[in-house]
């Protein structure tokens, strides 16, 4: 029995008792028996009956499912850092201190845009010059 079930019927706990007691019910006492079980039975089943919600559902199981969902997303994210090896990032440059200022000074928006974008521009733009200039003078010769 659940806490949601209805309280025991006690009359009809000595009934039960009765008829397993005695050695030969009569057809008659069945009948009442099982017409006094069904009328009894008949509010709790209709309960059961009716088609629940899925928010229903979900405040029924909520208590289980919720601990139960957290630990396997953890246990799953604990997996992915643990097993999948970090990928080499073939572009990736050290960033000296002075750029590492100037970035900090850009997130606590105490750099300018322009300043930011210089700086994130200037070294693409130091390596198009160095491509730029051997080719500039071999058009001269």
């Amino acid at each position: 029995m659940s806490y949601r079930d209805p309280k025991a019927d006690r009359q009809l706990a000595d009934a039960l008792r009765e008829m397993g007691a005695a050695d030969r019910s009569s057809t008659r006492d069945v009948q009442l028996l099982g017409r006094r079980i069904v009328r009894r039975a008949d509010p709790m089943l209709r309960a059961r009956r009716r088609a629940s919600t899925w928010w229903e559902y979900a405040a029924t199981w909520g208590r289980a499912l919720v601990p139960i969902g957290l630990s396997a997303a953890m246990l799953a994210a604990g997996g992915m850092i643990w097993l999948i090896p970090p990928r080499p990032t073939p572009n990736a440059r050290v960033v000296s201190s002075g750029e590492h200022a100037a970035l900090l000074g850009a997130v606590a928006n105490r750099v300018p845009s322009h300043e930011l974008l210089d700086l994130l521009i200037a070294p693409v733009m130091a390596e198009a010059r160095k491509v730029a200039v051997p080719e500039a003078h071999g058009d001269e010769r």
